[in-house]
């Protein structure tokens, strides 16, 4: 039983496919940050419902938005937004109550998250991005 190879063809088209996928993973990275630019604006004001009686559906709600940015920024070649996304989401998974740290910390990984879209910048940032996610994973530890 292997491998069919009656079905498959070389053709010029296959020359062609490493620049048709840096069209495909430029397209991904537009799309990726319009999603993002978007959706921490909507997730903002969630944020600091963190310290209040809303906190549940705000930490979940917000939560998603890591979640997703950290499982798509990787993939897109933004390294650092990944970053962000998962310390977002480890210390939103060890919150159990409303707090007003909890609103900060959130809104701090928001901020940082526009931050580096706004400034454009790609990978992992460097010497300043690993210390911006070191700073913001040590927020992760106050809880």
């Amino acid at each position: 039983m292997g491998f069919d190879t009656s079905k498959v063809s070389a053709t010029d088209d296959v020359v062609s496919a490493p620049t048709d996928l840096d069209a495909m993973l430029g397209e991904a990275k537009t799309a990726f940050i319009d999603w993002a630019v978007r959706s921490l604006a909507e997730v903002k004001p969630k944020a600091g419902r963190l310290s209040g009686p809303d906190f549940v559906r705000a930490r979940d709600e917000v939560f998603a938005i890591f979640h997703d940015l950290k499982g798509a920024g990787g993939g897109v070649g933004m390294e650092l937004i990944s970053d962000i996304g998962d310390s977002g989401c480890l210390f939103l998974r060890k919150l159990e109550a409303p707090s007003a740290l909890a609103a900060k910390v959130a809104q701090a990984n928001i901020a940082a998250a526009e931050g580096v879209i706004a400034a454009g910048i790609h990978g992992d940032g460097g010497a300043a991005g690993e210390a911006l996610a070191e700073k913001l994973r040590g927020y992760a530890e106050q809880v």
